[in-house]
């Protein structure tokens, strides 16, 4: 696993799509699924596009990095900090728990 995350803004080419996604945001929970991934996703032309669907990647789903999107030292301290807490801090872990219980609550 890489142990930096992506730019917001940068385009990323996967395993699975033959267009590039736009990377727009980090560690969404899927509930359903009860996941927790690195990177949301959108259609670089499409956005969101007509299902309003996003998709959830993590690093072995990308192929290439098109294109880095921009970033200065306050962004970089923040994903740098947001990194530290999901992956090292525990965070992932948490949000895995709670997905947890909340099933067993629902069950």
């Amino acid at each position: 696993m890489e142990e930096r995350l992506l730019p917001l803004g940068s385009a990323v080419k996967t395993v699975f799509s033959t267009y590039p996604l736009l990377i727009a945001g980090y560690y969404p929970v899927d509930i359903k699924r009860k996941k927790v991934s690195k990177y949301v996703a959108v259609d670089c032309a499409l956005g969101f596009g007509a299902d309003g669907k996003a998709i959830m990647i993590d690093d072995a789903d990308i192929a290439d990095v098109v294109s880095e999107g921009y970033t200065n030292e306050r962004g970089d301290e923040f994903r740098s900090n947001i990194y530290l807490m999901y992956e090292q801090g525990g965070l992932k872990d948490i949000a895995l728990q709670t997905l947890a219980q909340q099933e067993k609550k629902e069950g």
